[in-house]
């Protein structure tokens, strides 16, 4: 391989909104190939140059990222290195299909990537395992910025010695196997350490704004009321343009005590793609579940979800109740 340039416990379930996104149109002469747009997801086909028959050939983009991690990463390294390797290979090739180099066939076919080792090797006829495919499936929404970059990835060989070779652009793979054994790092840990200071981006995660990037929201309490605001921390600046002008940079979060709330988080459960805050009351008899959905601007007022008394057992003197905020139903 030769080196490529290269975001007692009561549960709500979390209903993720699906991301729409442009899909890739027909290739497109000038300036683009493949022409992919979105940084955020990866595209649906890539255009491979086969260099045994000379020809182009149009990809679904998944199917290649399989078949080049079947050519050239061994299916028996840890689970780790694997996803890490799947999300070079994918980022790699993702990268080349939105920045067209400009390579055409004989025939004037243009082409994002070729099939050898002078980008990556791509062989529709290799057998993709199983731990191939699931290092492909758990980053597939994974991609990596430096700062706020977009950038490409490369990797090589590398000896064996995890700490051997570190030079912040370039993945080693039989280093990065050593990392895992040695040191049990995970895929996010060796994107760290071998791209250094990059920021692992899953689009809709921690999003508040809309913008399918991460955000904060911070609770503050005052001291003197006991009243809290929440306050959205963000990167989008369409966001704060409009909660500027709607007078929306902070939102009173509950109107109750604060010694009442016995939990408070962020998830998307209106399943709009935007991160909500839900938290769980105390009253006289019992417990409430409230939501304060995400907006443009803000977050709406708390609306009660779910209400009931008598929670604790009978006989129990003193129950904790927690507030879970996770997908427990395994639909994204």
């Amino acid at each position: 391989m030769r080196f490529r340039p290269l975001g007692v416990i009561v549960a709500v379930t979390i209903a993720m909104g699906a991301l729409a996104f442009p899909s890739a149109g027909p290739a497109r002469a000038g300036s683009t190939c493949t022409g992919w747009t979105s940084y955020l997801r990866p595209p649906t086909s890539i255009r491979v140059y086969r260099t045994k028959t000379r020809r182009t050939e149009t990809v679904p983009f998944r199917t290649y990222v399989e078949r080049v991690m079947a050519s050239e990463w061994g299916a028996t390294n840890p689970r780790a290195a694997l996803e890490m390797g799947a999300l070079a290979v994918k980022q790699y090739a993702w990268y080349y299909a939105i920045h067209w180099r400009g390579g055409r066939d004989a025939a004037g076919r243009c082409y994002d990537v070729r099939d050898s080792s002078s980008d990556q090797v791509y062989n529709p006829a290799r057998t993709v395992a199983a731990s191939h495919r699931d290092a492909v499936a758990a980053t597939w929404s994974v991609s990596l910025r430096k700062g706020d970059r977009f950038f490409l990835t490369g990797y090589r060989a590398g000896t064996g010695s995890c700490t051997a070779h570190i030079d912040g652009s370039k993945l080693y793979q039989r280093d990065a196997t050593d990392c895992v054994r040695r040191y049990g790092d995970t895929a996010e840990k060796l994107a760290r350490r071998f791209f250094s200071s990059v920021s692992w981006i899953t689009p809709g995660i921690g999003d508040s704004s809309g913008d399918q990037r991460g955000d904060m929201i911070a609770v503050a309490i005052d001291p003197g009321t006991g009243d809290a605001t929440a306050t959205v921390y963000t990167s989008d600046r369409t966001y704060r343009a409009a909660a500027t002008a709607g007078s929306r940079l902070g939102v009173a979060v509950s109107t109750v005590s604060e010694d009442r709330i016995l939990g408070r988080a962020a998830g998307d459960v209106t399943g709009d793609g935007r991160r909500d805050i839900v938290q769980l009351v105390s009253s006289g008899d019992g417990f409430a579940l409230q939501v304060l959905g995400a907006t443009s601007t803000g977050f709406r007022a708390a609306s009660t979800w779910w209400r009931r008394t008598d929670l604790a057992p009978a006989g129990a003197d003193d129950v904790e109740y927690r507030l879970v905020v996770s997908d427990f139903t395994g639909d994204g």
